[in-house]
């Protein structure tokens, strides 16, 4: 039978297929299938607690099951020659691979990317934002956003002067494209909130972050960007793209 994959989100497809295996039958004996991958995130480490949903072409059989601490999931007793989708949810990443249509011949794998922010990013020269560069001479920015919900940010200026800044953030995924929601509560090197927009491509490697925010509190008059205006709207749009930075991930 033929293997279809298809593309049902913005994918980096990584699907495997392993030789048929009779092990899984009903209880009539009829042989069964099953479907198992990893989700992985840019640092090859396992992304566990990550919803994964096999649903078939005609929608009766819908299965859903977590990711472990390895990453590693499976769906198992799966009737044969039946196209199943694949699809990957978190509030924390969006996903490569997710959406492929696989039709079951044999014991399938489909392995995800998770695409999301933890890590270390580094913005340097003009791709620090229009305003730092400008008007607080900052020339490099090396920010650190652990899984533990804390950041910690090292400016460095002109003169070669560092400033280490951090605290907590939460983060939320819009209904925008991979367009995600940042609050930062900074409470190392001064305390104030900051709220603001990012974006991950997975398109390259490394890959790169647009990332803008604007302090919200203690209140300096400037709101917000928001998903639905999109990059550059930092106070409605007022500063234009002078507020972004080019983070690349290390």
């Amino acid at each position: 039978m033929k293997k279809i994959i298809s593309l049902f989100v913005v994918v980096l497809l990584a699907v495997g297929f392993s030789a048929c295996s009779k092990d899984d039958t009903t209880p009539t004996g009829a042989t069964t299938y099953k479907i198992t991958g990893k989700i992985l995130d840019a640092d090859g480490a396992g992304v566990e607690n990550v919803s994964v949903k096999a649903v078939s072409e005609d929608g009766s059989v819908s299965k859903t099951t977590v990711t472990g601490s390895d990453g590693s999931y499976s769906f198992t007793s799966l009737t044969p020659n039946v196209f199943y989708t694949l699809t990957a949810t978190s509030d924390n990443f969006y996903f490569t691979s997710t959406g492929n249509e696989v039709g079951l011949d044999s014991d399938s794998e489909v392995n995800f990317t998770a695409i999301g922010i933890y890590g270390t990013w580094v913005a340097e020269d003009y791709d620090v934002s229009v305003l730092l560069y400008t008007y607080f001479n900052i020339r490099k920015i090396t920010a650190t956003f652990n899984p533990n919900g804390s950041y910690t940010v090292v400016q460095v200026d002109s003169s070669g002067a560092e400033k280490t800044i951090g605290g907590t953030f939460t983060i939320s995924k819009s209904e925008v494209e991979n367009i995600f929601s940042i609050t930062a509560d900074q409470t190392i090197g001064g305390t104030l909130t900051a709220q603001g927009i990012f974006e991950i491509s997975s398109s390259s490697t490394p890959f790169t972050m647009q990332y803008e925010v604007v302090q919200t509190t203690p209140d300096i008059g400037a709101t917000p960007p928001t998903p639905e205006a999109g990059f550059g709207s930092t106070s409605g749009g007022a500063y234009g793209t002078t507020n972004i930075q080019k983070y690349t991930r290390q």
